[in-house]
């Protein structure tokens, strides 16, 4: 709300500077410079209304990208949030370490681990070193070991 009213503020202050805004000699006050600057922010653009000049042009792209970014974060901040309680309620339903999404996903502890009955086609590097293969500068390399 306050950023659609600010860069109206800003549209009004171009059209007292420079005594027309809108071209093809639309009327301007303050209503319809409120009205550009939220169907602008909003990214809608409806068309009835057009800054004729490059300053107003300008503006109205930056209020737009600043929209599109107040939208993006908007959303991503509450998609977060309904994760963070479905976590939160599994915890409170006692799943021990579920990711709160079902319980046929795993969590990301056990993302990697190979069922007994399946091929066993992914490694992970065991920390035990040895003693047979050196890597670079004569350090230990590690040994890949299947997970099963």
């Amino acid at each position: 709300m306050i950023i659609g009213l600010i860069f109206s503020a800003v549209y009004v202050a171009m059209w007292k500077f420079s005594g027309s805004f809108f071209a093809n000699g639309a009327v301007a006050n303050t209503q319809t410079f409120q009205y550009f600057s939220f169907t602008t922010l909003t990214t809608l653009g409806y068309g009835d209304f057009t800054a004729a000049g490059d300053g107003g042009r300008a503006v109205a792209v930056l209020e737009a990208i600043v929209g599109q970014m107040f939208l993006a974060t908007l959303v991503a901040r509450l998609v977060a949030g309904f994760r963070w309680e479905d976590r939160a309620a599994a915890r409170r339903a006692g799943q021990q370490g579920g990711s709160g999404r079902g319980p046929g996903l795993r969590t990301p502890a056990t993302r990697y681990r190979v069922p007994a009955q399946a091929t066993p086609t992914l490694v992970r590097h065991s920390r035990r070193p040895d003693p047979g293969r050196r890597g670079p500068a004569g350090r230990e390399r590690r040994r890949p070991r299947l997970l099963a």
